[in-house]
């Protein structure tokens, strides 16, 4: 049945315990919260997935972010789950900030509505590292199910550009300590979360995991990678041509700045690298043009494909040669705009993402 939504006890009272202490239960209560906005092509497969879970004390918040297709319809086809609607889609973090509100858990979870986990232990093998007391944050990898489905369009900006699945992710047995988060399929310490007010919106399509992830480091919280818990990411659920997928490389470039002025430091080495190449390639074409020279712009052009070249070499080292040569133009593009994004600096905050305040 559908629920208003009515704040937990939570968030009207002062909070019970100091982030990072112990936890009072063996199987502490768990919050996992799926933001949806129009997803009935996936949902139904996520959350017959977490039916399957083993561990016994959870609960799952379905946020509809305000869908014009069948999603709240597939929801209630879960009377256990709980759904809550938004009237109007007002962005991730919104959605997120919701789904905090109305949690009763003393861990809260994030799962996008286009990953389902590979393990019914999926949820106990990430909340079993909660009882060190400095984790903060427990993310899982995730990979494609099926690069065929993804279609050759994502699976290059995805895999070789993104680094969104990187198969690195999963070496290794033991958890270790990254820098920041997934952004799909994440747990957080409660507590924690709620002090600091939940996620902030930055921008319509990235920012606010990697604020977020700043936001716990700062406070001496560390985040773990749980490789033993992968979730696969439906890719071939979202299939985004170049136009839309280069669109993007702007707005995850424009964050850049904004997360620079917040925390004082640069989040990505990688993407502030773009803004060098952005850069000295304007610069090496305007100097061809005056000296009527074709050195200073191609010898930019080389630099950019000697760095695609460098992050698409497990291609070539798995003999994929096909995917190899088609993402080496494709990434010299994407590596422009993006540096483009940084220069060119954050939009102005929009008014639904003024209405997204935190908790």
């Amino acid at each position: 049945p559908h629920h208003p939504i009515t704040p937990s006890p939570h968030s009207s009272s002062p909070i019970a315990k100091r982030s990072g202490a112990a936890l009072a239960d063996a199987s502490p209560r768990v919050s996992l919260i799926i933001p949806c906005h129009n997803e009935a092509q996936t949902l139904g497969r996520i959350l017959e997935a977490m039916t399957k879970q083993d561990y016994p004390n959870f609960e799952i918040l379905i946020i509809d972010d305000g869908s014009i297709d069948e999603t709240p319809k597939i929801a209630l086809a879960y009377p256990d789950f709980r759904l809550i609607q938004h009237q109007e889609n007002r962005g991730l973090s919104a959605a997120y900030n919701t789904g905090i509100e109305c949690a009763s858990g003393e861990i809260l979870g994030t799962l996008h509505a286009d990953c389902i986990p590979l393990s019914h232990e999926w949820i106990s093998r990430c909340v079993t590292h909660f009882r060190d007391p400095t984790v903060g944050i427990v993310s899982s990898p995730f990979v494609i199910a099926d690069q065929a489905e993804a279609g050759l369009i994502n699976t290059i900006f995805m895999c070789v550009l993104r680094g969104d699945v990187d198969a690195a992710t999963l070496r290794g047995k033991e958890a270790r300590e990254i820098g920041f988060i997934s952004g799909k399929c994440d747990f957080y310490r409660g507590s924690l979360l709620r002090e600091i007010g939940g996620f902030r919106p930055l921008s319509s399509v990235a920012g606010e995991d990697k604020d977020l992830s700043l936001r716990v480091r700062g406070r001496g919280f560390r985040i773990l990678l749980e490789p033993q818990a992968p979730v696969v990411h439906l890719y071939g659920s979202h299939q985004q041509g170049l136009l839309a997928n280069w669109s993007k490389a702007i707005q995850y470039g424009e964050v850049v700045p904004l997360l620079y002025r917040i925390h004082g430091r640069i989040h990505s080495k990688d993407v502030a690298a773009n803004a060098v190449l952005f850069l000295t390639t304007v610069g090496c074409l305007l100097l061809s043009l005056l000296t009527r020279s074709w050195f200073p712009i191609t010898s930019a052009l080389a630099l950019l494909l000697a760095k695609n070249i460098y992050k698409a070499l497990p291609l070539l080292l798995a003999r994929r040669f096909s995917l190899f040569l088609s993402a080496l133009p494709i990434g010299m593009v994407d590596n422009l705009l993006m540096g483009f994004g940084v220069v060119k600096g954050p939009p102005r905050t929009t008014k639904k993402q003024q209405d997204a305040t935190p908790i």
